[in-house]
């Protein structure tokens, strides 16, 4: 075999090598003029969606700010493609209108024959489109999307089952009210602020005997969650279930949720004995509750709480001393020099120290 011969396979392989670079090459060179026209379509598109979204902005905001009405029949209509920035733009509206002024966009809208359309965005999978059709048909009241809005309310995405829920309970709150318990007990992903505000649009009068059972027949698990809800109604009406919760449970986090809604003086006794319970943050917020309702005979107890081996236990045990309504900034001095543990010195300057500061910010 000559030296030709033998050298024949590397030159076929290496023109394999340069074919498939080529060709890998060219590729890429065809992928990205590719990419490229696709990025100039895009702007493009965006471009012309850009002016179409500012000629209807400039034609309906003046209309919509002044809450011009329609003649019905008219020639006046939305084109479908415009329907979600219009509908977009008077929930905006709705917003920021007052009184009278909501009516009229009412009038508007079912004027335009924009009811039917929201109605059928509900049923669109576009989170988008569906997020300002449930706003719009809260918005206008519009009982049609009663069945569309309760389904929706169990939707797993969390910020279109609230958004639902809102517009369940303006539409009419006795009948949502069922509906929102039940998801107060489901939905742990709601934001807790939010469904907090949604329950006093609904209103506290009318939310509070719901909440009340709904409390007393969840399990512990969930307790606590609808307990910080009791917030939003009267004393009178959550000091039974705190009582009794107070009294029968013992779930840690059941008593802290009561502890730091408890008020009435018929609990004290179960306060005080809460402040030797084993677990720290249930002393914590037993101190916090004796500061706010605690009379002179628990003076010494918190005192002794200022020895706890938790720095929590000791720190709201000295901020309870403070705070307790019938002591004064001198007593409390007073108090820290008869302390015998260090620990507990060191706390009592510490909160001594900080209302001092308050003191002077004030003065």
């Amino acid at each position: 075999m000559t030296v030709l011969e033998y050298m024949r396979p590397l030159y076929i392989d290496s023109d394999i090598f340069t074919t498939s670079a080529l060709f890998f090459g060219i590729s890429i060179s065809g992928l990205t003029f590719i990419l490229v026209i696709y990025v100039i379509i895009l702007s493009f598109i965006k471009e012309f969606k850009d002016r179409r979204l500012k000629r209807l902005i400039s034609k309906w905001r003046p209309m919509l700010a002044l809450v011009i009405e329609c003649t019905p029949g008219g020639k006046t209509r939305i084109r479908k493609r415009d329907a979600l920035a219009f509908i977009f733009l008077w929930n905006h509206y709705h917003q920021i209108l007052k009184g009278d002024a909501k009516e009229k966009l009412n009038k508007l809208f079912l004027c335009l024959d924009m009811n039917r359309v929201a109605l059928g965005m509900l049923r669109k999978k576009d989170l988008k489109t569906r997020l300002v059709s449930v706003m719009a048909v809260g918005n206008l009241k519009d009982f049609a999307a009663w069945e569309h809005l309760e389904r929706i309310a169990y939707d797993k995405n969390s910020h279109l089952s609230m958004a639902a829920a809102q517009s369940m309970a303006q539409i009419s709150p006795k009948r949502a009210v069922a509906v929102i318990m039940d998801l107060l007990k489901k939905r742990t992903d709601w934001s807790q602020p939010m469904a907090a505000v949604l329950l006093k649009e609904a209103g506290s009068t009318l939310i509070a005997s719901h909440l009340v059972k709904a409390i007393s027949e969840a399990n512990p698990a969930i307790q606590p969650r609808l307990i910080r809800y009791l917030d939003i109604v009267s004393h009178e009406a959550s000091a039974p279930i705190i009582r009794q919760l107070m009294l029968t449970s013992d779930d840690d986090e059941v008593i802290t949720a009561c502890l730091h809604r408890a008020k009435d003086p018929l609990l004290l006794d179960r306060i005080r004995e809460l402040t030797g319970h084993e677990t720290w943050f249930v002393r914590t917020v037993a101190a916090t509750a004796l500061g706010r309702i605690g009379g002179e005979d628990d003076i010494p107890r918190l005192m002794g709480m200022l020895s706890d081996k938790v720095w929590w236990v000791r720190y709201r045990a000295a901020c309870a001393i403070a705070n307790l309504p019938f002591i004064t900034l001198n007593q409390v001095k007073k108090i820290r020099i008869s302390v015998n543990d260090p620990f507990g010195k060191e706390m009592l300057a510490q909160v001594i120290a900080e209302k001092e500061a308050i003191k002077w910010n004030w003065s």
